[in-house]
């Protein structure tokens, strides 16, 4: 649990990073790119050719599943639509991830839908705000973001558990993230723009912060701490970066938020994780 709140952390910073901080001229499918190349290169080094398994292979799908393809939906939303609505659009994936742990384990649990409705509400009085047309392409990329992410913790989480092998878990990450390079330079190749190569210092700074500390060591540590928690207590886990974030984009880029909403919904996300907590000790 202490890995799902320190990588909360720290993707609660990352959000606002994109939305403000790197400019236009880093297109989606470039930053996909390099955020994914970045946490390759993070843990290209712990891989050991004489221990290389089936097992590390098959990690390569759910990397490019879970980061790759998600990446790709999920920062092209931000063409279309502000930092607290991609936030608010996010507040789907508690749901998405019980539907995911039911597909995967063939088994339906009354309870982690219970929970997971429980912080999409939390998540959902947060912020309150209209929409045009524009939010409405935005919310579908998102949503598509929330079904690969999804998928991509439980499948991480059951093949982790099945193969609970003496594999090097730095290593394994190496397979991963290859899995999500793969994906987003097959993006690069349809994409209508050309890789950046000549950046600002700002944007250098902001890319290395999302591709080392967000995506390489933050991935690492939600995938690691997904193995060690509930499925339930994991799906309402991935609400808790909503309240964060938009506390970040207030705090730092003066964006307006209803505090009172706030309080609540953060106490209710809170509420929902206790509870699951609670359940998985009983």
């Amino acid at each position: 649990m202490k890995l799902l709140i320190a990588t909360t952390l720290i993707w609660s910073f990352s959000f606002s990073i994109i939305g403000n901080v790197i400019s236009s001229a880093v297109d989606s499918w470039s930053l996909a790119f390099y955020r994914s190349l970045l946490g390759f290169i993070f843990f290209l080094p712990w891989i050991k050719k004489s221990k290389i398994s089936k097992y590390q292979f098959k990690l390569m799908p759910i990397g490019a599943l879970q980061i790759g393809l998600m990446y790709i939906f999920y920062l092209s939303a931000f063409n279309f639509t502000t930092v607290p609505r991609v936030l608010l659009f996010t507040t789907t994936t508690p749901l998405y991830i019980a539907i995911a742990d039911s597909f995967v384990t063939k088994k339906f649990r009354s309870s982690i839908y219970f929970l997971a409705f429980f912080s999409m509400l939390g998540a959902l009085l947060i912020r309150t705000t209209y929409f045009d047309q524009d939010d409405l392409v935005g919310f579908l990329f998102i949503q598509c973001a929330n079904i690969c992410f999804a998928l991509g913790q439980i499948l991480y989480k059951t093949h982790k558990m099945k193969n609970n092998d003496d594999t090097d878990i730095y290593s394994d990450f190496a397979f991963f993230f290859f899995g999500a390079l793969l994906v987003s330079c097959g993006g690069l190749l349809i994409s209508p723009y050309s890789l950046p190569l000549s950046l600002g210092i700002i944007d250098v700074i902001a890319i290395l912060w999302l591709g080392i500390i967000a995506t390489g060591l933050g991935y690492f540590m939600w995938n690691r701490g997904a193995v060690v928690v509930s499925s339930s207590t994991l799906a309402v886990t991935n609400n808790l970066v909503i309240p964060l974030g938009l506390f970040v984009e207030v705090l730092f880029f003066s964006n307006n938020a209803h505090l009172e909403l706030l309080v609540i919904g953060t106490c209710i996300i809170i509420a929902s994780i206790v509870s699951s907590l609670k359940i998985d000790t009983n």
